[in-house]
């Protein structure tokens, strides 16, 4: 009986003791999560700015900002840096894309307009360009028709794809491949387990902002 009796003891002394050293330990990853990214206050200005234009609501919605500089894609949450991830860019990382075959990742906002599950690179996330800035300033440039950049705003006001086949390029995606160095035609590439976690939890219209070099 006395033995039982030191059996439930232990049992309930450490049961307790677990109860009151646990929790901290079990909110110590959102902890880390809710720790500002260093090099994301660097440029965090140029995404408030951004974002304002957008009209998101940083409360609630998940989007992704790009920092060609570092070389960095800032997943955010509620507005705050959550995950980030190191990316590889185009083969001419600077400048903004302005035509097909340039070699130049596109800046500005956009949106994940298609998930790709049989991408050549793995997973894709395809993006909404050209933007309207980028159709306005081609079709001032001679690049594209009226009916062409008609075509572009109006997928783009219906949360669609817009043409990819113009001479302003397309085709811009997220995907994998590898990132340890600059390789692609435009678009922006990560690790293949990165593409993996972050093509989980992006939905398509989720806000894209890439920031110039």
């Amino acid at each position: 009986m006395l033995k039982t009796l030191k059996k439930v003891g232990f049992i309930i002394f450490y049961g307790v003791l677990g109860f009151i050293v646990l929790p901290p330990f079990v909110s110590f990853p959102k902890t880390i999560f809710s720790t500002p990214i260093p090099c994301f206050d660097r440029f965090y200005p140029q995404y408030q700015e951004a974002n304002v234009r957008l009209g998101a609501n940083l409360a609630r919605d998940l989007k992704l900002v790009i920092n060609k500089k570092e070389r960095k894609l800032f997943v955010l949450k509620g507005g705050k840096p959550w995950k980030v991830y190191t990316v590889a860019l185009s083969q001419i990382p600077y400048g903004d894309k302005t035509r097909k075959g340039d070699k130049r990742t596109p800046e500005g906002e956009f949106y994940v307009s298609k998930k790709n599950p049989r991408s050549k690179y793995y997973l894709a996330l395809e993006l909404s360009y050209p933007s309207i800035k980028h159709a306005e300033k081609g079709l001032k440039a001679g690049l594209i028709s009226e009916k062409e950049y008609l075509a572009i705003v109006r997928s783009l006001e219906n949360g669609k794809t817009p043409p990819q086949d113009t001479r302003l390029g397309g085709y811009i995606c997220i995907h994998g491949g590898g990132n340890g160095k600059n390789w692609t035609d435009g678009c922006i590439a990560l690790k293949n387990k990165d593409i993996s976690e972050l093509y989980r939890i992006v939905k398509v219209g989720t806000p894209v902002v890439i920031l110039p070099r």
